[in-house]
């Protein structure tokens, strides 16, 4: 049985920000509160912590705009998925894609989307990871285009990765088809499955390339999602070779 709770909050201030976005400070029974809410054109969007730091999504496209025609990109596309926006800046050569949110749920960021055969992979290492911070501190927009530049700087040693991977036989990492197994859906993992099953001298990148464009093509899912299926292939048979 669910069960619903209806409280009603005072507001202790109201800040007005650009493109209709609005921060009131929350308190209860006359007192303040850790908390204010996020509204847009008078809708509420989420309650979250006074320390947390609103960047507009219409903000960061603009920042990206210009960040496009600083670094070379030849193209820009923008998801949509209100209240999260996901900008993917692209060029032949290598490619990032900065998301951002108004509720809190993802934290302005830059991940590297390298190409592979038609496809992108959204690769995140521990140094990417330092590249950004939660919405709480210092991260600005006018930090963006160098944590751009700084990401691109590991592509080229996460594209030399990947072709290493061409050096591995699945025939001697078979763990490795557990993994595919055990650890992403099915509807991802079956093509290359049965490549094997056919080709048991196939070498990793093939692999690789295969699951990767599953999960970048794949329709009805959100970036979330794709970031955390890429984690876990990454995981399983990328990293090891950035790593070692």
């Amino acid at each position: 049985m669910n069960e619903t709770i209806v409280v009603e909050f005072g507001v202790e201030k109201n800040v007005k920000r650009d493109y209709g976005y609005e921060e009131k400070y929350l308190t209860f029974r006359g007192e303040p509160t850790p908390y204010k809410a996020i509204l847009k054109n008078g809708q509420l969007i989420a309650i979250v912590s006074r320390r947390y730091k609103l960047i507009e999504n219409e903000r960061v496209i603009e920042v990206c705009k210009k960040i496009k025609d600083q670094l070379g990109f030849d193209d820009m596309r923008v998801v949509d998925n209100f209240p999260r926006v996901h900008i993917h800046l692209i060029r032949d050569d290598s490619s990032v894609i900065v998301h951002n949110s108004v509720d809190g749920s993802f934290a302005l960021r830059v991940d590297l989307a390298v190409p592979i055969s038609g496809s992108y992979a959204i690769v995140r290492t521990d140094e990417i990871r330092e590249m950004y911070r939660k919405h709480i501190g210092d991260v600005t927009l006018e930090t963006l285009p160098k944590i751009v530049s700084k990401v691109l700087e590991f592509s080229e040693h996460i594209k030399l990765a990947i072709n290493d991977l061409q050096s591995f036989s699945i025939s001697e990492n078979k763990d490795i088809i557990d993994g595919l197994k055990e650890l992403l859906p099915k509807k991802y993992t079956q093509t290359a499955l049965w490549a094997i099953k056919s080709r048991p001298d196939m070498n990793l990148k093939e692999i690789y390339e295969i699951v990767a464009s599953k999960i970048w093509n794949a329709k009805g899912i959100d970036m979330r999602r794709k970031i955390r299926l890429f984690e876990r292939l990454n995981k399983l048979i990328l990293l090891p070779i950035v790593l070692r």
